[in-house]
C-alpha cells in the first residue's frame, strides 16, 4: 500500500506464482469494484482521477462496492481482509490440516515476512505505520451475513488481528 492504494483479489483473482517449488509472487486480476483509497492516505493525492459516482442502482444491490474510503484503517482493512483474513486463512487451516504446520506458527512466518519486507524498503516505514497491517485489530467482512440478509449497508466487524497475536521468532 506504498501509493496508498488497496486491491482485493480473492483466491479466483489471485495467482501464486512458484519458483523451484516456492511460492515468490502474487498476481491479481478482476478489479471492477476492487480498489479502496483515502484521499488523504494517497502518496500522491494530486494524481488522483476525478471519478463519478456509483450509480444508485448498484449501490441498491451492493453496498460495499465504493472506491473512496473515510479512512487509511479502511483501506488498510480492506486489503488485509482478501489478502490475510480470506486467503491466507485458508492456506494456513490447510497446512495445520494436512501438513501438521501450526496456525500460530503459519501466522509467525507471515509475520516474519512482513517485517522482512519492512527492512528490505525502509523508505516506506511511513507508509507501513500508516497502513499497519500488524494492527491488533482488523475490521473484517461478514461474507456470510452479507449473502444471508437484503445488501442494505457495509457488514463488517473488528477481530484480532492473528499477524499481531503471534511472536516472529
Amino acid at each position: 500500500m506504498a501509493h496508498g492504494i488497496a486491491l482485493e483479489a480473492h483466491a479466483q483473482n489471485l495467482i501464486l506464482i512458484h519458483e523451484d517449488g516456492h511460492p515468490r509472487r502474487l498476481a491479481l486480476r478482476d478489479f471492477h469494484d476492487g480498489i479502496r483509497f483515502s484521499v488523504a492516505g494517497l502518496a500522491e493525492p494530486a494524481l488522483r482521477p476525478a471519478l463519478r459516482p456509483a450509480p444508485e442502482e448498484h449501490l441498491r444491490v451492493n453496498r460495499n462496492s465504493y472506491l473512496e474510503a473515510g479512512g487509511d484503517d479502511e483501506v488498510r482493512d480492506f486489503a488485509h481482509d482478501c489478502l490475510f483474513f480470506v486467503n491466507l486463512a485458508e492456506l494456513a487451516m490447510f497446512l495445520e490440516d494436512h501438513f501438521d504446520l501450526a496456525e500460530e506458527r503459519f501466522w509467525s512466518l507471515a509475520r516474519r515476512v512482513v517485517e522482512d519486507h519492512r527492512r528490505r524498503f525502509p523508505a516506506l516505514a511511513e507508509r507501513a505505520a500508516r497502513f499497519d497491517v500488524l494492527a491488533p485489530t482488523v475490521s473484517v467482512e461478514q461474507l456470510t451475513t452479507r449473502r444471508l440478509l437484503p445488501d442494505s449497508e457495509v457488514r463488517a466487524q473488528s477481530v484480532r488481528n492473528p499477524l499481531a497475536l503471534v511472536d516472529a521468532d
